[in-house]
């Protein structure tokens, strides 16, 4: 805890906190704008499938690019990670510690974005029930990026900010050509950026399937949620087993 709430601190002098707080306004804004212009013409479902193809398949894998990216910058800044490898804790806890603050932040952005939007959209197209079933497919998505997150986090120490950024661009890609097109409905499933938007669609689409087909409509969630626990672990895992020997960028080479 200790260990979390230094990298809190840390993050203080950094643009993240604005940054967080300039993308949930907007989205916030644009969507709740668009709904308010065209309430009549579109339904929740719809708003739905746009508000997640865009934030789970384009701001996600972007998002997390730029998130760890800064959050090792400001690291090697400080003395070309000097303080951090010369810290007395634990190298697997200080890593560990990295990848909390910047899930920290995916969190709570994704759950307040979705939290204002949801109850927006339900104001306005007077929707009694909807709240719940954003906030599910919220949780879901942020479930499905935990792979994605600790394989940019091992980018970030690895190669630096401008590599986590421009593997977020190609995640983007590959998120919206893969994950929401019929061009990826055979190899999704091995390409974790896939897993956000495929996770965050589910619960409409599922409540809008009949009862007798929702059997074979759960096989690609619980597919999805399984692959990514276990490669967000593995993942975890091994960059925590390098970072201990690690020694910054100048010492690897």
């Amino acid at each position: 805890m200790r260990i979390f709430v230094a990298e809190w601190m840390k993050t203080r002098h950094t643009i993240l906190h604005r940054l967080v707080l300039l993308i949930l306004l907007f989205c916030s804004l644009a969507v709740l704008g668009y709904a308010a212009y065209r309430k009549n013409s579109f339904s929740l479902a719809f708003f739905y499938q746009g508000f997640f193809l865009i934030w789970s398949a384009v701001l996600l894998p972007l998002g997390v690019g730029i998130l760890t990216g800064i959050l090792v910058h400001e690291e090697e800044e400080a003395g070309n990670f000097y303080g951090l490898l010369q810290c007395s804790r634990k190298r697997s806890s200080l890593y560990l510690g990295k990848f909390s603050a910047a899930l920290v932040f995916l969190t709570g952005s994704t759950f307040l974005t979705t939290l204002i939007i949801s109850t927006g959209l339900c104001f306005l197209l007077q929707k009694e029930r909807g709240v719940g079933l954003f906030l599910t497919a919220a949780c879901l998505a942020v479930c499905g990026v935990l792979p994605v997150l600790a394989v940019h986090l091992w980018i970030s120490f690895a190669f630096g900010m401008g590599a986590s950024v421009g593997v977020g661009i190609c995640g983007l890609l590959l998120a919206v050509l893969l994950g929401s097109t019929s061009l990826g409905d055979h190899i999704w499933y091995a390409v974790p950026w896939t897993y956000p938007v495929k996770m965050a669609m589910f619960p409409m689409a599922f409540s809008m399937f009949p009862e007798n087909m929702r059997t074979e409509a759960e096989k690609p969630f619980v597919l999805a949620f399984a692959l990514s626990l276990v490669l967000s672990v593995l993942i975890l895992a091994g960059s925590m087993l390098w970072f201990e020997k690690w020694e910054g960028r100048g010492g690897n080479r």
